[in-house]
């Protein structure tokens, strides 16, 4: 893996892709680190603020396949923060996460203990594919995440102690590197779609869904052979391919923060 580390860029997204112009076929991954983002971004075109002390970098992959192939990548890289942050709460915290603090939420976020803590973008240009991350880790995240739903929180600010940014970035580089040759490999396998559904936020509980046709309710019910959502419903099993979970259905979060 050819590594890069800047002090700022615009997106380490956009960066990969600059630099991955006119490069050989079959070159090695790239990781692009950065410490800082001017005009970081988020899922459906959202600003995503990345001031130093962050966690902001991006894979850029050769495809060996077709893009409906990487529909899972988002939720493979999910995986891989959700390790590297359990990685690194024995390495800094002294002590290991308990089950349900780092969760996945459908499609790209990771939260820590409901809070929202990383997120995901995956891009694809030709035969690239770009898997960008964004953790906050030590730095500061008042005003992030405003609504009452999806707070922000950093590892800092849960941990009470600043973590090593730069090896955490290089352990869920791996992760992801890993996943990815394991998916042109062997698929979304049913032993992988299981681990993600293990780290799923609110698995069999019903949840509010936002999609481009309008809203929905019904029980997660786990995942489809692409990464889509399967969402159990008056009407029976609904197959979600694009959309965003809002939370649990409002009755059932009355009175939580």
């Amino acid at each position: 893996m050819h590594v890069i580390e800047l002090e700022s860029v615009d997106s380490t997204n956009s960066q990969v892709k600059r630099l991955w112009e006119g490069r050989a076929p079959g070159g090695e991954p790239l990781l692009v680190m950065a410490a800082e983002q001017t005009a970081g971004r988020g899922r459906l075109g959202r600003k995503w603020e990345s001031a130093r002390g962050g966690a902001w970098f991006s894979l850029g992959w050769q495809t060996q396949r077709q893009v409906g192939y990487y529909h899972p990548a988002p939720l493979l890289a999910g995986l891989a923060v959700k390790r590297g942050i359990e990685h690194a709460a024995v390495e800094e915290y002294g002590q290991p996460t308990t089950a349900g603090e780092v969760e996945i939420k459908w499609p790209n976020d990771v939260l820590l203990w409901e809070r929202k803590v990383a997120g995901v973008l995956c891009e694809w240009q030709e035969a690239l594919l770009v898997v960008g991350v964004g953790i906050n880790v030590n730095n500061a995240v008042a005003g992030l995440g405003d609504g009452w739903r999806y707070p922000a929180t950093s590892l800092a600010e849960a941990w009470g102690r600043p973590v090593e940014v730069r090896e955490l970035i290089e352990r869920v580089a791996a992760e992801i590197a890993a996943g990815l040759v394991e998916l042109e490999s062997e698929g979304f396998t049913e032993k992988k779609r299981r681990e993600v559904e293990q780290g799923l936020a609110w698995m069999g509980q019903t949840v509010s869904v936002k999609t481009a046709q309008g809203g929905m309710t019904g029980v997660l019910a786990g995942l489809e052979e692409d990464g889509a959502l399967r969402l159990a419903t008056d009407r029976g099993v609904q197959v979600v391919h694009a959309g965003e979970i809002e939370g649990l259905r409002p009755r059932e979060t009355e009175g939580k923060k």
